[in-house]
């Protein structure tokens, strides 16, 4: 689908809920990344005369962060699938630091649209829990009847 094929009739309810989840997966995946970096820096500041425990803490946080590293690449194919938005092109985007913000903020941008345009409320960490419930259901979150 083309960036202008965003309105409501062109998208199924399985296709909204596969676009919520893959949006609120990553979104989540990108915070943990964020405070485990943020949580390395600081060991690393604190633990300039690093005894071993800090050591370990900050080894076991990289290898933390590249395995979500490699969770994102594969939930932003997820994610570029069910947008219709060249998977393999975002996936290999990812490997590369300036380009991955810029892949996933057009993606989740897209997103946006879509979800925004089938009168579905989008928060700073995707859709509500709720809603996102309601449309694995079948049920649109604005209404309460199921799809035919």
């Amino acid at each position: 689908m083309s960036d202008t094929e965003t309105t409501s009739s062109q998208w199924q309810v399985q296709d909204l809920y596969e676009i919520a989840k893959s949006q609120k997966e990553l979104l989540k995946l990108i915070l943990i990344q964020i405070i485990a970096a943020i949580i390395i820096r600081i060991i690393a500041y604190i633990g300039r005369n690093a005894n071993l425990f800090l050591s370990i803490l900050a080894l076991l946080l990289f290898v933390t962060t590249l395995i979500i590293g490699v969770m994102l690449i594969i939930g932003v194919y997820k994610f570029a699938a069910a947008l219709g938005k060249f998977p393999i092109l975002c996936a290999i985007l990812m490997i590369f630091p300036l380009i991955s913000l810029i892949t996933l903020l057009y993606l989740s941008s897209n997103a946006n649209k879509v979800l925004q345009s089938n009168n579905i409320f989008v928060g700073l960490l995707g859709i509500s829990n709720d809603d996102l419930e309601k449309l694995k259901s079948g049920i649109m979150p604005n209404d309460d009847t199921v799809p035919v």
